[in-house]
């Protein structure tokens, strides 16, 4: 079904958007959704309630980065259970703020392959440029609000989008890389 009929990344008041008020895509919606949530769901069994999911998308800003949203303010984040973990489990505690504009931070991992992201330590903030800081798939399945399981927005840049077969399999083995090394 396309977007422009079900918007998966649409809820709470902004549902009827995401659905256009069409049964079937309604059916589409909850059917996606519970799909995410049974996976989810297995994650959390199998990891000890610990789990990353990734809201994959792509997108035109002429910035022409790849955004990661974290649903960006520093001390709410849909990240805080590996913030949280990486705190616990580590000698020297990590901020929110280094573990997501630092060395080790998603985007400057990314970045190490030559991509350009934001945040990351090359550029922390995206100014006056545009970006998607997270919606409504990092904010209903992430650590938000508690928990550790946790959901970062992936904005891939349209120069990837657009490259040739060869270019955008480096960059899905880069992005794979990243979340090994990050995760």
């Amino acid at each position: 079904m396309d977007r422009m009929k079900m918007d998966p990344n649409r809820g709470g008041p902004t549902l009827s958007e995401g659905i256009q008020c069409d049964p079937a895509a309604k059916r589409v919606y909850d059917s996606y959704h519970g799909f995410v949530r049974q996976a989810v769901d297995a994650v959390r069994r199998s990891c000890r309630g610990r789990g990353l999911l990734l809201d994959i998308h792509g997108q035109h800003h002429p910035q022409n980065w790849t955004e990661i949203g974290y649903l960006t303010q520093l001390n709410s984040t849909s990240i805080r259970g590996l913030v949280g973990r990486s705190s616990r489990d580590s000698a020297s505690s990590l901020s929110a703020r280094k573990f997501i504009i630092g060395d080790r931070s998603f985007g400057s991992l990314l970045n190490s392959f030559g991509y350009r992201v934001v945040p990351s330590a090359s550029v922390p903030a995206p100014e006056t440029g545009g970006y998607y800081s997270g919606g409504f798939i990092t904010r209903q399945y992430g650590s938000l609000t508690g928990g550790e399981f946790d959901s970062m927005q992936v904005e891939i840049t349209q120069a990837v989008m657009y490259a040739s077969e060869a270019e955008r399999d480096r960059f899905s083995r880069h992005l794979a890389a990243t979340i090994g090394l990050f995760a």
